[in-house]
């Protein structure tokens, strides 16, 4: 491509990442150059689960135009491997019958049979 082959063409071709939020502060000036008003952020943090923005520590604008977001640190869930709770591994599904007909290469594979 391109861009990997000439380093300087990066950026004006691809653009560049754009911090709108850092610290928790909004930052205006790169909501402008973004051309982003405040509630397609809004939006963007509602959609990664996000309602308030006190929980963002930073967001950053992909060149993609995604927006990557940073919680607080106060602000993530606390998970099972947190509290030190044995889990069962996640296994992945299996579909057995499909439109009616079973599958016999899925059974042979959780060593199962027909019965």
């Amino acid at each position: 491509m391109l861009t990997q082959k000439f380093e300087r063409l990066r950026t004006p071709l691809k653009g560049r990442t754009s911090i709108i939020i850092s610290n928790g502060e909004v930052n205006i000036k790169e909501m402008k150059k973004a051309k982003l008003e405040m509630e397609q952020i809004r939006t963007f943090l509602r959609m990664k689960g996000i309602f308030s923005l006190r929980e963002v520590s930073t967001a950053v604008l992909e060149t993609s135009g995604q927006l990557s977001v940073l919680k607080k640190s106060d602000e993530t869930a606390v998970t099972k491997k947190d509290l030190n709770i044995q889990t069962e591994p996640n296994d992945r599904s299996y579909l057995l019958i499909d439109e009616g007909n079973l599958r016999d290469k899925n059974l042979d594979e959780i060593q199962q049979d027909k019965e």
